[in-house]
């Protein structure tokens, strides 16, 4: 993707992959906090104008009419969206959109539009809080530049130190691949110290997106504090990787949340979205066989518990936050109808090839 200097520019196959990933989690995510905590904020880091130059809804309209068509919005508490932008004639050309768009709101959704560097602005408004001695409402943070400068590690830090944050970030890998040699100080920002410096740079191009990966997400934990992270790789029409989305979170229904959302792009779970597909579909309307990773995750579930007996709770937990698979019922049906069966399920009366939480699943050594 070349730098983007237009006040709007024609919509990519893979921003609206993105953009499924994030509708889907949204729908999820709204309901679920704000019903809890009453109240929570949405925000958007790189806003942009709202519109693409073929008149598609770009991620503030995505949000806000997500919140408004859910089919629960009436059990919603407040939502605040804050929409940041840096260029001038972004914003402005998203205040006319929204305005546009929504000439009204229900009295529970506001929003509002800031001029200005997403680091800046949060570290002001993070600063302000803490200053009156508040917290931040639980947050989903939507971190989509065009480069890598302007969200540094130190910030993500900052907004991950309050609770019930999650964060969604586009890591662009093409950037940082492109420039690392002669962008040092700006990547010591992005991965919050100079440690990547210290180890040679794979030649290899596998290798090397996984060295500047792995480096990413290392940091996310160790210096961000975030526990559980999730990407999804986002490929151009010429095989490349472009970006990735790097999803983090503290809490395990987060992940639950959030992996859902990504195999409505990719049901195959692989995570990963190519433009030399056909762009007017994903890999969800390939429904010939949805479930097909089942026996891997299966596997992978027998492997780590074999000759333990564990509650269903601590198997999904694992499944959700430890591997890339969904947890669905039907990974221990499979385990129950091989031949040898290699789960014994102990508890209460069920139905058939379910496992309700109050069971206990005896992984047979054989």
């Amino acid at each position: 993707m070349a730098k983007i200097t237009s006040t709007i520019w024609p919509k990519d196959p893979h921003t609206e992959a993105k953009h499924v990933i994030l509708e889907n989690h949204l729908k999820a995510w709204f309901p679920i906090l704000s019903s809890t905590f009453g109240r929570v904020v949405y925000l958007d880091g790189f806003a942009g104008p709202g519109v693409y130059s073929k008149g598609e809804e770009g991620s503030p309209v995505i949000s806000l009419r997500t919140a408004i068509n859910h089919m629960f919005n009436k059990k919603f508490g407040d939502i605040t969206f804050a929409f940041i932008e840096k260029e001038p004639k972004r914003a402005e050309k998203l205040k006319e959109v929204l305005k546009e768009k929504f000439p009204t709101l229900p009295p529970n959704l506001t929003y509002q539009v800031y001029n200005g560097e997403f680091a800046a602005t949060m570290e002001e408004t993070l600063a302000s809080l803490e200053k009156d001695g508040l917290k931040l409402a639980p947050t989903f943070a939507f971190i989509d530049p065009f480069g890598y400068r302007h969200f540094p590690m130190k910030t993500i830090a900052h907004l991950m130190s309050h609770e019930r944050c999650e964060v969604l970030i586009t890591f662009m890998y093409d950037y940082v691949n492109r420039f690392a040699e002669i962008q040092k100080d700006a990547l010591n920002e992005l991965f919050g110290d100079d440690s990547w410096q210290k180890n040679e740079i794979p030649k290899d191009p596998k290798l090397r997106k996984d060295f500047f990966l792995n480096h990413y997400e290392s940091h996310l934990k160790s210096i961000a504090g975030v526990k559980y992270i999730r990407t999804f790789e986002m490929i151009r029409n010429d095989g490349h990787t472009e970006y990735f989305l790097v999803f983090g979170t503290n809490h395990p229904k987060g992940m639950e949340v959030m992996k859902n959302a990504m195999y409505q792009a990719d049901s195959r779970g692989l995570y990963r979205f190519s433009d030399r597909e056909d762009p007017s579909q994903t890999y969800l309307t390939n429904v010939d066989s949805p479930d097909s990773w089942i026996p891997n995750a299966a596997k992978v579930v027998y492997e780590q518990f074999k000759g333990k007996k564990v509650g269903v709770p601590s198997i999904k937990d694992f499944v959700w936050t430890r591997t890339r698979f969904l947890f669905k019922s039907g990974i221990l049906g499979y385990l129950e109808i091989q031949n040898p069966p290699k789960i014994k399920v102990h508890g209460r009366k069920r139905s058939g090839l379910n496992y309700p939480d109050r069971c206990i699943i005896e992984f047979n050594s054989v």
